[in-house]
């Protein structure tokens, strides 16, 4: 763990700012393990969403808002594709016609194993939540198994003018029935 005088740097270069880090798709936490060091000094805000409710539930920490939902481009319920590698599982589903004979298909990643309902929720509806305390995202890491254009399709003018970085994940092909 870093020593308190390393705190005292980050906090004089954000200069009393604290910004807002959203992680959907948050399976293992962050990879970075300096910006749970930063939450926990609540230097930053950090959200990390994660469907799986037992992986959710991993996350949890003092200073972290861990939110066990899927995010997606409405408000309700949506099917979930549980896949053997849970890495791969998706609100899409595996697409055969242009996985099948892939190293990861051959291992059987993207196997559909069940499917269930999961509740989903908006980036919007995140932000319109009193008890989060956010204005807006400054940093999105995005990484949902084809789903993420649903949510850049969503952001509103606003999210995407107060974003400052974006880090995501993206496809050559439609791995993913219906992502883009």
């Amino acid at each position: 763990m870093p020593s308190n005088n390393i705190y005292n740097h980050y906090n004089c270069i954000l200069g009393g700012y604290k910004p807002v880090i959203l992680d959907i798709g948050a399976r293992n936490g962050t990879k970075h393990k300096i910006l749970n060091q930063l939450a926990d000094q609540s230097l930053i805000k950090l959200i990390l969403i994660e469907l799986d409710k037992k992986e959710a539930k991993k996350l949890n920490s003092k200073n972290i808002i861990v939110i066990d939902k899927a995010i997606w481009d409405k408000k309700g319920t949506q099917y979930v594709y549980l896949t053997k590698n849970k890495s791969y599982t998706s609100l899409l589903k595996p697409n055969e016609n242009v996985i099948k004979g892939s190293f990861y298909y051959d291992r059987n990643f993207y196997k559909i194993v069940g499917k269930s309902k999961t509740k989903t929720t908006t980036i919007n509806e995140i932000l319109s939540n009193k008890k989060n305390n956010i204005r807006s995202i400054d940093f999105l890491k995005i990484d949902i198994q084809g789903g993420e254009s649903k949510i850049f399709d969503n952001l509103t003018k606003n999210n995407w003018n107060n974003l400052l970085g974006c880090k995501t994940e993206a496809y050559s092909s439609q791995v993913y029935k219906n992502c883009k």
